[in-house]
C-alpha cells in the first residue's frame, strides 16, 4: 500500500502547475527582462500581478522569482537542503573564479568552505577583529584630514586594508603602503564588468563566445576575462605566501582568517596541498564574493555602502546633524567612538540600518538552484530551477524593514526607531545580520557580522569628526543615485570633509 501511494504521489507531480508567471517569447523566454538595467523592478511588478512566487523561463531554464521575505524564509531557510545549490555557469570557470565559496555547487567542497569560514567569522569571533577595525577607521579619518576631497579613494582603501588585515593579518601603516590592496581593487572592478547581468547571461547561454580569440575585433570580453584570471591568480597566491613566510619565520600575526586556519588545520584526512588550495579559495571569497553571490564580498559591498552613506549625509544634512548631536551628547567633543559606545548611539545605529535598507547593493543576488523537485502551496518547482530572491523589493515591502505608512524611497532613519528614540527590535545590532540583504539559508553571507561592524565604526567615526558637504551645491542630486548593474554602486559627486570644531586635536593625533 505504501509503495502504491508513493508511486501515485510521484506520478502526480508533473500534473501540478508551476507558479504563475509571464509566458515570455519562444526560445529566449523572459531573458530580455533580466537584461533590463533594473530587472528587480520588473520582477516586483510581476509580483503584484502573479503573487509572491513568479515562475518564468530564461532561454529554456526554469526560473523562480521570490518577492516575499516570508516565502524566501520558508523555502531558502527551512528547505535549505533543496534550495542551496548553485547553477553551474561556464562563465565562472572561464573567468577563473569557479572555485570560490560563492560559486561552488552545494556539496562536500562547499560544506568544507562554509565550516572554515564559520569558524573564524561567527558572531562570537568578531570581537577579536575589532581592534584592527578601529585602527583601520582611524587610518580613514587621518587620510580624510590630509586629503579631504578624495573620499571615494579613501573609502576604497579603508575597506581593502580592512580586508587584508582580517583575511591575512597584513596591517600596513597606510592603505597606500598596502601591497595587496591595488590588485584586489582592480580585480573587483574587473568582475563588476564581467559579471554584469547582460554579459553573464550571454556568455553562459552561448559558450562559443568564450572561444573567440582575444585579438578578434571588439572581443572586449575576452581581454577582460584574461586580465581577471591574471589578477585572480595573483590575489590568491601572493598574500597567502606572505602569511606562510611570516609563520615560518616565527612571527606572531594578529588574528586573521588565513593565519588562524593555517595554524589550526585539524583535519588529517586532507593533505597540506589540498588544504592550502582550499584556504586560498576561501580567502578569495572575502574580496570577490559580491560579484558572485549575496553580499559575500566584504570589499566591494562595504565600499559601495560607505560611499552611499557619505553621499547621503551630504544630501541630507539634517541626518548628519542629528547623528552628530547624539555623539556629542553621549561621548563629548574629541572622543572618537569605540565599539563599547555602540549601545549609546541608537540614531547612528538607525542610520546604518537605513543605509542597508535603502542601498541594496545586490538586488537579486546570484541564483540559488534546486537540487530536487519540490512542491510549495500546491505548485510544482522542478529540480534545477534557478531561484532569484528579490531582496530589493523585500526590504521595501515588508513592514519589518520599512513601515507601510512611509515613503520607501526616502532615506529615513527614524523608521527604525520607536517614538521614544530607542531602536525597534529589528533595528538592533543583533538583528541587522538577519536582514535579507545578507542572503538566505546556507548561502547567507558568512562575513555579515564583521561587515556590519566595519560599517558602523567607519560611519560613527566620520560623523563624529567631520562635517561633510558638497564642493558645489548646484551639482548635487536631491538624493543618491545608483549605477545599476549586477552589483550596484553610487553615482559619486564631489564632496569635502572638514574637521569639526572641537575635534581637531583628536584627528591630528591619529
Amino acid at each position: 500500500m505504501i509503495r502504491l501511494f508513493l508511486k501515485k504521489l510521484v506520478a502526480s507531480k508533473p500534473t501540478l502547475k508551476n507558479p504563475p508567471g509571464p509566458k515570455g517569447i519562444p526560445v529566449l523566454g523572459s531573458v530580455l527582462s533580466l537584461m533590463h538595467s533594473r530587472p528587480w523592478e520588473t520582477f516586483a511588478e510581476w509580483g503584484t500581478r502573479y503573487g509572491d512566487l513568479v515562475f518564468c523561463s530564461l532561454a529554456g531554464k526554469p526560473v523562480l522569482i521570490i518577492n516575499s521575505e516570508r516565502v524566501a524564509r520558508e523555502l531558502l531557510d527551512k528547505r535549505s537542503h533543496i534550495y542551496s545549490d548553485r547553477p553551474q555557469l561556464s562563465h565562472y570557470e572561464y573567468s577563473g573564479i569557479g572555485a570560490s565559496t560563492s560559486s561552488l555547487p552545494y556539496g562536500s567542497d562547499f560544506k568544507m568552505h562554509a565550516r572554515l569560514l564559520c569558524r573564524v567569522l561567527k558572531r562570537d569571533a568578531t570581537s577579536s577583529y575589532q581592534r584592527s577595525q578601529v585602527q583601520r577607521s582611524h587610518q580613514l579619518l587621518a587620510e580624510l584630514h590630509m586629503s579631504p576631497f578624495n573620499f571615494d579613494d579613501h573609502l576604497r582603501n579603508f575597506t581593502a586594508s580592512a580586508i587584508t588585515a582580517l583575511t591575512y593579518g597584513y596591517e600596513a601603516v597606510s592603505a597606500q603602503d598596502n601591497a595587496f590592496c591595488k590588485p584586489m581593487i582592480e580585480l573587483v572592478d574587473q568582475l563588476r564588468q564581467g559579471m554584469a547581468p547582460a554579459r553573464a547571461v550571454l556568455m553562459s547561454a552561448f559558450p562559443i563566445l568564450q572561444r573567440i580569440p582575444p585579438w578578434f575585433p571588439r572581443a572586449i570580453w575576452q581581454r577582460d576575462a584574461q586580465r581577471t584570471r591574471e589578477l585572480m591568480e595573483a590575489c590568491r597566491k601572493e598574500p597567502f605566501a606572505w602569511v606562510k613566510e611570516q609563520l615560518a619565520s616565527g612571527k606572531t600575526l594578529p588574528p586573521s582568517l588565513v593565519g588562524d586556519l593555517l595554524q589550526a588545520k585539524g583535519d588529517a584526512s586532507v593533505s597540506d596541498a589540498e588544504y592550502a588550495k582550499v584556504l586560498k579559495d576561501v580567502a578569495a571569497t572575502m574580496f570577490i564574493g559580491l560579484s558572485l553571490c549575496e553580499s559575500n564580498s566584504l570589499l566591494s559591498d562595504t565600499t559601495s555602502l560607505l560611499m552611499a552613506f557619505f553621499l547621503t549625509i551630504v544630501t541630507r544634512p539634517d541626518v548628519q546633524k542629528r547623528a552628530q548631536a547624539e555623539i556629542d551628547a553621549q561621548l563629548g567633543a574629541g572622543n572618537l567612538p569605540t565599539f563599547a559606545d555602540r549601545p549609546k548611539l541608537p540614531y547612528v545605529e538607525a542610520v546604518l540600518r537605513e543605509v542597508l535598507r535603502m542601498y541594496v547593493i545586490l538586488p537579486l543576488a546570484l541564483p540559488h538552484s534546486t537540487s530536487a523537485d519540490d512542491v510549495y502551496n500546491g505548485y510544482f518547482i522542478p529540480k534545477g530551477t534557478l531561484v532569484l530572491p528579490n531582496t530589493w523589493h523585500m526590504v521595501r515591502s515588508d513592514p519589518k524593514w520599512s513601515r507601510a505608512d512611509s515613503d520607501t524611497e526616502a532615506f529615513d532613519p527614524t523608521r527604525h526607531l520607536a517614538s521614544c528614540g530607542t531602536l525597534l527590535p529589528t533595528a538592533s545590532p543583533a538583528d541587522i545580520a538577519n536582514s535579507p540583504v545578507f542572503g538566505f539559508g546556507r548561502r547567507r553571507c558568512p562575513g555579515r557580522f564583521v561587515a556590519e561592524n566595519a560599517l558602523w565604526i567607519a560611519m560613527a567615526g566620520v560623523l563624529a569628526a567631520f562635517d561633510v558637504s558638497p564642493v558645489d551645491k548646484s551639482s548635487i542630486n536631491a538624493k543618491v543615485e545608483m549605477h545599476d548593474a549586477n552589483a550596484r554602486t553610487p553615482v559619486v559627486f564631489p564632496c569635502v570633509a572638514a574637521v569639526r570644531r572641537g575635534w581637531e586635536g583628536a584627528v591630528e593625533a591619529l
